[in-house]
């Protein structure tokens, strides 16, 4: 079913069982776009975990191969086609030349990269000609639409932060850069490195009046990868004192309290103990206070439904995959789901792996651009960076993998 309104398109319906023009099916075609850009992925720098293994052999054994080593091969235009024929195609003429599209989806329609599906020429992709925003229901829109924005509120920003060394994340120093730029745009002082651990994030959500949030770090499918609360170091300074008070206890049972080999261990004991005191203390108040995921820096879907948003922000997430989820009948389990429940007008995010330095490019330009036009919508900043970043660096973030996961969902209008 669609519907047409003077602003756009809205999407409500499809049907799941139609088959493309090479025979495969929507859910065929999902599945092979998702593979060939997480093949695409592999050799980028990307702000999430890494694949365990190459889905290469995926990609050949559905005789989708031709894919050269550094990814570059890899085409997703015939799966962009066959699904822009199957859900574009009936409501492209009705649309009005440069109108923003709202596109209003339906389970897997949540995860789906419109703005990168072509039109009738072939060639132009949907972004190209509409500033695009999705919602997950015309109820849900009009309710985000009356969340007005505070004037007065603040800005938090974090990028930078330095994942537990047990998440085996690598450095992302592009999203150090990116929280300077956009916190020099909205004029807030960026919360990095140890400051940018999962309780300060959690406490600046929960307590502040915020009209925008942007978080540029690790992600996965419904969790941010922050840093933790107490640092590796800490941790081996903790692990060090109760080793050594261990050490202590048995030298007493074995050789006595009153031995040498008993007085020199607790002396060793009492002066690691006296050295880290203070990390002591911090060591056991998140053990007792905090959420075993929230001391290692991680938060998920769970810990952001309770944190109440006040001030209707716009959230703007650069990790990867932060915009997808779980899909159900009647919603997708993500991240964007929690924050606009708990009180978000609007979430950007991806729902593909993100490249460090291409999200660095496509934020910059978003918030640059609002800066200079800050009457323009939400929508019309993110198609502008969009177009940007594919032409920045003589092309080299031309490909969809690195931009077409990037989609406004709520209001998209104002900051």
């Amino acid at each position: 079913m669609w519907v047409i309104d003077g602003s756009g398109l809205l999407l409500t319906f499809w049907k799941s069982a139609a088959i493309g023009r090479d025979g495969r099916s929507f859910h065929e075609l999902y599945s092979d776009l998702n593979t060939k850009t997480a093949v695409y992925a592999e050799a980028q720098v990307t702000r999430g975990p890494s694949s365990p293994e190459s889905l290469r052999p995926v990609l050949d054994a559905r005789s989708l191969g031709g894919v050269a080593p550094d990814g570059g091969a890899i085409s997703l235009a015939p799966e962009l086609s066959a699904l822009s024929e199957m859900l574009l195609a009936p409501a492209l003429p009705h649309l009005t030349a440069g109108a923003p599209v709202t596109i209003v989806t339906h389970m897997a329609l949540q995860l789906m990269p419109f703005g990168a599906m072509p039109l009738a020429d072939g060639k132009t992709a949907l972004i190209d000609a509409h500033p695009l925003a999705t919602a997950p229901s015309l109820t849900v829109l009009r309710q985000l639409i009356a969340r007005a924005p505070s004037p007065k509120a603040e800005c938090l920003v974090v990028g930078g932060s330095m994942p537990a060394a047990t998440h085996n994340l690598h450095e992302l120093p592009g999203s150090l850069a990116e929280a300077a730029a956009v916190g020099a745009y909205l004029k807030a002082e960026p919360l990095g490195g140890a400051k940018a651990s999962a309780e300060e994030v959690g406490l600046g959500l929960a307590r502040k009046e915020l009209r925008c949030v942007h978080i540029a770090c690790h992600s996965a499918v419904r969790t941010l990868a922050l840093s933790p609360v107490v640092s590796d170091e800490a941790k081996a300074q903790y692990k060090a004192v109760a080793d050594a008070q261990r050490m202590a206890e048995e030298a007493a049972a074995k050789e006595g309290e009153d031995s040498e080999a008993a007085k020199a261990a607790a002396e060793k004991a009492e002066e690691l103990y006296a050295a880290a005191e203070s990390i002591i203390r911090e060591v056991k108040r998140v053990e007792e206070q905090l959420p075993g995921a929230m001391s290692e820096g991680l938060l998920n879907t769970d810990m952001l439904a309770q944190l109440p948003l006040r001030g209707h922000p716009t959230v703007f997430l650069t990790g990867s995959h932060a915009g997808a989820g779980s899909v159900s009948i009647d919603a997708l389990d993500s991240l964007p789901r929690s924050l606009l429940m708990c009180g978000a007008r609007s979430v950007i995010s991806s729902v593909w792996d993100v490249d460090d330095g291409a999200a660095t490019h496509l934020a910059r330009a978003f918030y640059e651009l609002l800066a200079d036009e800050p009457d323009i919508s939400q929508a019309e900043a993110l198609r502008a960076a969009i177009i940007s970043t594919r032409v920045a660096e003589d092309g080299k973030w031309d490909h969809p993998a690195y931009w077409a996961g990037f989609s406004v969902i709520g209001a998209a209008w104002g900051l």
